[in-house]
């Protein structure tokens, strides 16, 4: 039987486990983070939007976010030849979000979110094997047969997660149809975050802390087809001839800091929720990345998650009720961003209508769809509908 006194137990250290272990904390929860990992992750960079950024002040760790990055205005959409497609006003933009978006490396924005105490609360090798719930709790097992009770458990393993299994069948991972290159620039970048749109492709970079630049580019390509021996060969002769500073971007940028992976996406999870066992974050409902939401999301889920938690002594209801308010609004995003992205790398004739008719929508509608989502005050909507 599960009692007040045990812990929860999240099963991450990744954005969205950090975050829900900071949230935890923040309403005093006694909490376990388990990590198969040996070391921290290291990662690329992401782009943190007002929404996540209001969600970290909740629990007071926004201030060491912001510290870990570097804000910039949004730019806008540009083609592959230098033409705007969407060019809203920046200070029109900046007074709809609340802010300014934040460039961050992954690594320094889950270090600045966890702290002190959840890094010392985090098992760093501590491979999960079974999850069930128990009583009025759950047991967590561990590889090697050690066991763990807990008031709850919270799966933020992303979107591989070998646990989500515990609360509904997984639905199998598919091949978007296009390949991701991420990378981090030795070179500062003054200019507002912007994206470029090619044929079948999509660009755009993000400024960082430091005089560095976290850039990345999609291209429509085969599953079949093999990397590339050199892969920053291959990108700058891709971006040769597009606008500056891409092509500057990826020269600048070391082979140790270039990435590649083909997209995969797979449907969000039916039920996020089984008992006081709950599923957050890429776990849940893993997302393309063309809305640049999908770690925004896992915070917000973190933020509001660790809060009902730590406030409300019934595990098992408390993440019902948090399962069916997120999926509604996170299920959209996701629809979104699977959309975007299947338009952006569609054959040439669809992607070029789908250009067309971006340029035609004025800015007004883009800001509005910003404003819904990423946004401060998008996630206090969210926040006050859970009665936070």
């Amino acid at each position: 039987m599960s009692g007040p006194r045990e812990p929860i137990v999240v099963v991450g250290a990744g954005i969205a486990g950090a975050t829900a272990a900071a949230a935890l904390r923040a309403g005093g929860a006694d909490v376990v983070v388990l990590e198969r990992r040996r070391e921290p992750g290291s990662g690329s960079a992401i782009s943190l939007w007002p929404n996540a950024l209001a969600a970290l002040d909740r629990i007071g760790r926004g201030d060491a976010v912001r510290a870990a990055g570097r804000p910039s205005s949004t730019g806008g959409t540009r083609r592959e030849d230098g033409r705007w497609l969407m060019r809203p006003g920046e200070a029109q933009v900046d007074r709809a979000l609340g802010e300014r978006v934040l460039g961050i490396r992954r690594a320094a924005l889950v270090a600045a979110i966890a702290g002190t105490e959840v890094a010392a609360a985090t098992r760093h090798g501590a491979v999960v094997e079974a999850v069930a719930p128990h009583g009025g709790g759950a047991v967590v097992r561990l590889a090697g047969g050690e066991e763990l009770a807990a008031r709850a458990v919270v799966i933020a393993d992303g979107s591989g997660s070998t646990t989500i299994s515990s609360i509904a069948p997984v639905p199998p991972a598919r091949y978007a149809g296009y390949v991701g290159w991420r990378g981090i620039a030795r070179l500062r970048v003054d200019e507002p975050a912007t994206q470029f749109w090619g044929p079948s492709m999509e660009a755009g970079f993000l400024a960082l802390a430091g005089d560095e630049t976290y850039w990345f580019l999609t291209e429509r390509l085969r599953e079949d087809v093999p990397a590339p021996a050199d892969g920053g060969a291959h990108v700058r002769g891709v971006l040769a001839d597009w606008p500056a500073p891409m092509a500057a971007l990826v020269a600048a940028t070391p082979d140790a800091e270039l990435l590649r992976h083909p997209v995969r996406d797979r449907r969000s999870l039916r039920r996020w929720a089984r008992g006081p066992v709950v599923a957050i974050g890429d776990a849940a409902h893993p997302m393309r990345p063309h809305l640049a939401q999908g770690g925004c999301q896992a915070i917000e889920d973190g933020v509001l998650l660790g809060l009902l938690l730590a406030r409300e002594p019934d595990a098992a209801p408390t993440a019902a009720r948090f399962a069916a308010a997120r999926r509604r609004h996170v299920g959209a995003v996701v629809r979104n961003a699977r959309a975007i992205g299947t338009a952006l790398h569609a054959p040439r004739p669809l992607n070029a209508a789908f250009h067309a008719g971006n340029a035609l929508a004025p800015s007004a509608a883009m800001i509005a769809q910003l404003r819904a989502v990423a946004s401060r005050r998008a996630f206090e909507r969210q926040a006050r509908r859970l009665g936070l």
